[in-house]
Parts: C-alpha cells; structure tokens; sequence
C-alpha cells in the first residue's frame, strides 16, 4: 500500500539522522546566539524551571483506558478570531500505531479521530517521551533537558517569512521560533536504539544523509509534494462530514505552495508561509490555515469548517 511505503520510508530516513547523533563526529564551532547548521556535540543545557503541561481530563481518561501513545505530534500556534483577537492553540496528534488508530486534541479536547490499517514494522517501538512533557514555553535548553541530552542536529531556517531552527536528538525533532517551541513529532525507534549493538551500526552510517536531510522542505512536506489522493473528513459546529476521495497536487515554492485540484479542471489556491509546516490563505479579513503534518493534512477556515486531508 502506498501510504504504508511512505511511512516507512519516511521513517527510516529519520531513524537514520536521529541515530546518527549519537556518533562520535566532531564540534561545530556556534556563535553566542546561534548554532551553525550542523551536529552539535557535547552541549550541556541550562537548569530549566518550565513547567510540565496538565493533561486535560479528556486526555487523561483516554491515557488511563488505553496508554500513552506510540508517537505523537504537537503543534503550538496563534489561532485568529473572526474578530481580530488571538488565542493560542495546542494541536496533539496521537498515534496507536499497532492498532491504527489517531486522535486528535485541541486545547485538550477531542477534536478528531480517525481508524486505519495498523502499522506492522518490525522493531518499531513505542516513543519515551510523553504530550505533557511540551510546552509552548519551552526553550532548546528545556528541550534537552528532559533526557539529558548533549548532542543535537541543527538546521537553521531564515527565508524572510519565518526565522527558526529545526532540532533533531535521538527519537525527536522540534521547531523552535523566536526562541520558543512551536512544533515537536516524536518516532519510536525500537529496542535497537538503545542496546550494545548499535555502536557497530553507527560504524557503517556515513554522514551523507545528515546532508539530504538539509534542504528547503521539512520532512512533513516532502511528504505531501507532488500528486496524491486524500481521504476527507470536515467538521463544523460538532457535525462531521466525510467526502468523496480527491486528487491535489502540492507545489512547494519559495514563499508558499501552490493547492492545486485535479477534480475540479486544475482550480489551485496559493498559501503563504506563516510558520514551520504551517500556510495561509488570507484575503482581506478572511484567513484559511493549513497544517502539514507526517500523513495528514489540517485545513481551518475562516467559516468553522475544520478539515483533516489523508493521504493514501
């Protein structure tokens, strides 16, 4: 099945750049306000007084039924009223791997959800981190805190629209702007992360793929570019709607991407670049927002109508 290649493929890419981290290559020289893109070795975060996040009820009673999840994507963000006002927005993807399933928090309540095949890739663990150990708040210094780390991959992101850093550890990648978290998305590894053998597997991994892994699309869109068919779920006012599959075509470009329809005689639609993974459309007072994550797509609109696009 496509979408289950793509994931794996996907993951074994990552998996290489995160175990990568662990090899025994040499500093990079960094600034007093900047790292340069590059590993980065032998780091010793400051003390950080970041509070952890409560889970809400919602999320704690779904924690206590079924467990942490396998993995998990969060995304921090400035949400617009339609009168102007800000609010901010945590956006929690979780993901049941063995079961298949994904449920979708915002602000601790349950926005979506969604069953599908599970995914069956031997040695896939589970993630030992845990949603409430995020905050918006948190700095790289309390990133790395949470397990001790002192090596990390940087690449540093400057394209006039956005300013930030991306951070990869082991199990892990973030994205930080202005200083802050805006995005994290954690990947089980397995048990061979972590055991004696994998010295010998560092031996063999050369540090090219720590090179491919710098271009201009993060990893999220690379898996959307190009031609695919989404699955579509919509919800407005606690109705839910499911739609015909459709066939889109997403053109990355310097500033934005270009959504193009190949149902409706190539209707296409240009979002800016606001934020890592994160695009608008925005004319005069009305503002749509979309959201690319590792298989899925979060449309929001300015009418209420919120959509989940999954790619098969």
């Amino acid at each position: 099945m496509q979408r289950k290649k793509q994931v794996f493929l996907f993951v074994a890419l990552i998996s290489l750049l995160f175990i990568s981290l662990s090899c025994n290559l040499p500093f990079l020289a960094n600034s007093s306000s900047q790292f340069e893109d590059g590993l980065v070795q032998d780091y010793h975060p400051a003390a950080s007084s970041v509070s952890q996040y409560t889970l809400s009820a919602t999320q704690q009673d779904y924690v206590d039924e079924h467990g942490y999840p396998d993995r998990f994507v969060i995304f921090f963000f400035d949400e617009m009223l339609p009168d102007g006002e800000l609010f901010s927005m945590r956006h929690e993807s979780w993901y049941y791997d063995a079961r298949g399933y994904e449920i979708v928090f915002r602000n601790g309540d349950k926005f979506t959800e969604r069953n599908g095949t599970p995914m069956q890739i031997e040695g896939l663990g589970r993630t030992p981190y845990s949603p409430q150990e995020f905050t918006a708040e948190m700095n790289l210094d309390a990133l790395l805190a949470l397990r001790e780390e002192t090596g990390f991959f940087i690449q540093n992101v400057d394209d006039n629209l956005i300013t930030g850093e991306l951070i990869f550890i082991q199990g892990l990648a973030a994205g930080f702007e202005e200083g802050r978290l805006s995005y994290v998305e954690t990947l089980p590894l397995g048990e061979a992360s972590s055991s004696a053998e994998t010295s010998s597997v560092l031996e063999a991994v050369p540090t090219a793929p720590l090179e491919e892994n710098t271009g201009v699309l993060t990893p999220q869109e690379l898996a959307h570019e190009g031609t695919h068919t989404y699955e579509i779920t919509c919800t407005r006012d606690g109705d839910s709607e499911n739609f015909k599959p459709h066939i889109l075509t997403f053109e990355f470009v310097e500033d934005g991407v270009n959504w193009i329809y190949a149902d409706e005689e190539g209707a296409s639609f240009f979002y800016q670049k606001i934020g890592i993974n994160t695009y608008a459309m925005i004319e005069g007072e009305e503002r749509n927002t979309m959201i690319f994550t590792d298989v899925s797509i979060l449309e929001e609109t300015y009418t209420g109508r919120n959509c989940t696009y999954t790619r098969q």
